[in-house]
């Protein structure tokens, strides 16, 4: 099932959530707000903001739908973390630098970069499991967090791939 925040806002309340099958769609204007919570649903796509009252919540990504593969998501991310999992790819092209405060984990599958500040601030953090793969689609980025990788990434692709052009990572 789809969830679809085109405007305004959509705010989780205490003791409600989401299907972990769900595709959640914010379109800006909208915003989706994990609301001091944290929620685990299939993707996210759209061009809108997600956010919460603390980067300490995070929101779990499963790729589990089997109609959507994989899944681009071109708007803001705000104080949240995110944690990709599932075998499905998710592209994040927006520049999250000044706005972007969580962590981000590549627990299995492909997260995709293609904008040098994608992946928050460079006090942000990003960590890279043994099944995951953080794939660098643009030229002449530079990823400023510090990274960690646990492993060899998802089918043999290595754990961080560089698909086109130069590009640099400045962090620990």
């Amino acid at each position: 099932p789809a969830i679809r925040v085109n405007a305004g806002k959509l705010r989780l309340l205490s003791g409600t959530s989401l299907s972990d099958g769900a595709n959640l769609v914010v379109t800006s204007p909208g915003v989706f707000d994990l609301n001091d919570k944290s929620e685990t649903i299939s993707t996210i796509s759209g061009s809108g903001t997600i956010t919460s009252t603390s980067a300490s919540n995070t929101l779990t990504l499963l790729n589990a739908n089997t109609d959507v593969t994989s899944s681009t998501f071109s708007g803001i991310l705000g104080s949240v973390s995110i944690t990709k999992n599932g075998t499905g790819t998710l592209l994040l092209s927006s520049d999250n630098s000044t706005t972007y405060t969580g962590v981000t984990t590549i627990g299995n599958g492909i997260l995709q970069i293609s904008n040098g500040g994608a992946l928050g601030t460079a006090a942000s953090s990003t960590t890279i499991s043994p099944t995951g793969t953080l794939q660098i689609v643009g030229d002449n980025l530079t990823v400023t967090e510090a990274i960690t990788i646990n492993g060899d990434g998802y089918n043999s692709l290595g754990a961080i791939s560089n698909t086109t052009g130069s590009n640099t990572l400045s962090g620990t």
